[in-house]
């Protein structure tokens, strides 16, 4: 499937594991993406994502962060694991940029936004984060409310990983 969908979208060259010896060739190359992204770009900071869509909606989930990242002037590069719809995104930023630093920011917002209205996730792997957490309402609706509940009862002090998910004083009326 995953082969077909990335075929539709023009892929050029598409690559399978046939044994565990192939597929660990596979995921050394996939694990080397980062040293060689900072190789190549060697005083920059990197805006991520990391977001997963229904196989389906795969090739057209690239296509988006391209677009998303020609209109906001940024160069990405897009990888992740076809097979179960994780796309990551990686823009480099130079360090000091401010202005691009919020431009890779509404990068993340637009595919983040992208993911969920295709019925994907925005965190594909990684966690929901403090980067991420702004996202929890949208994409689990009035779930929030019970994982408030839970996190009240088995935490009422407030004292394990304080302010991460829910902001300071939102667990208490």
């Amino acid at each position: 499937m995953a082969r077909s969908v990335c075929a539709e979208a023009g892929c050029t060259s598409f690559r399978f594991a046939s044994s565990s010896e192939e597929r660990d060739l596979l995921w050394a190359g996939r694990k080397a993406v980062n040293r060689a992204e900072r190789a190549l770009n060697p005083r920059c900071t990197f805006v991520k994502t990391d977001v997963a869509v229904p196989l389906s909606q795969y090739a057209h989930a690239v296509r988006q962060a391209h677009l998303l990242a020609e209109r906001l002037e940024m160069k990405p590069m897009a990888y992740g694991h076809a097979g179960d719809g994780n796309l990551h995104t990686s823009m480099p930023i130079p360090a000091d940029d401010t202005e691009a630093l919020s431009r890779g920011d509404a990068l993340v917002q637009g595919m983040i936004t992208f993911a969920l209205s295709v019925g994907g996730t925005a965190t594909a792997e990684h966690g929901i984060g403090l980067a991420k957490r702004r996202f929890l309402e949208s994409e689990h609706g009035a779930a929030v409310d019970t994982m408030r509940a839970l996190k009240e009862a088995l935490d009422p002090n407030g004292i394990l990983n304080p302010g991460k998910i829910f902001p300071e004083g939102s667990l208490r009326a």
